[in-house]
């Protein structure tokens, strides 16, 4: 008897931290051949992730590269550009299982191309909600001087306010723009 009230407590323990966590973090699903960007639109679903506001959302496969320009992803073989083909104010966002009362670390990584010359940019922007809310906004300013992808970790602390947390990240580029890269995802619990 005694051995099932440990086993209870460190379940009960444990509960919360099974809560915490976002899925397909780093966009491997759907899975896109390399080299090539598929696009999803607003309503569609990347994954769990629904695209939300307005235009699209492109998935790049690995290898992905455009006027010499390298864009790998910073975790697995896949990356998320939130600017998509229509380089408008597109998002992405998850219902996750939260505990109330529980503070937890949202991060990602945020990356930037620079070529200005092709439409890409010199820095990337994204605006990240919490159930609606605006909690952070976050630039990355690419190096010049490289052809590949500048990645830069971003990390939001929040306090859950229910059982579920709606998490958005959204573009905040200019309409000009076509590259803000998002890839590696991840929620914890923040002890």
């Amino acid at each position: 008897m005694t051995r099932f009230w440990i086993l209870a407590a460190a379940l009960c323990v444990s509960g919360p931290a099974l809560a915490a966590g976002v899925k397909n973090g780093s966009f491997e699903k759907p899975s896109v051949p390399s080299g090539q960007q598929s696009f999803f639109a607003v309503g569609q679903k990347v994954g769990p992730w629904k695209v939300v506001g307005a235009g699209n959302v492109g998935v790049m496969g690995g290898n992905f590269t455009e006027n010499g320009h390298s864009a790998q992803a910073k975790n697995g073989t896949q990356l998320l550009n939130i600017a998509g083909n229509m380089h408008s104010q597109a998002g992405i966002e998850q219902q996750v299982k939260t505990v109330s009362g529980t503070p937890y670390l949202l991060s990602f990584y945020l990356g930037s191309l620079y070529d200005p010359d092709h439409g890409m940019g010199t820095s990337s922007t994204v605006v990240v909600r919490i159930n609606g809310e605006v909690k952070a906004s976050y630039t990355v300013f690419a190096n010049k001087h490289r052809t590949d992808v500048t990645w830069q970790k971003m990390l939001v602390n929040f306090t859950a306010e229910g059982s579920k947390t709606t998490v958005t990240i959204t573009n905040g580029d200019a309409a000009n723009d076509s590259f803000a890269g998002v890839d590696g995802a991840s929620l914890q619990i923040n002890n």
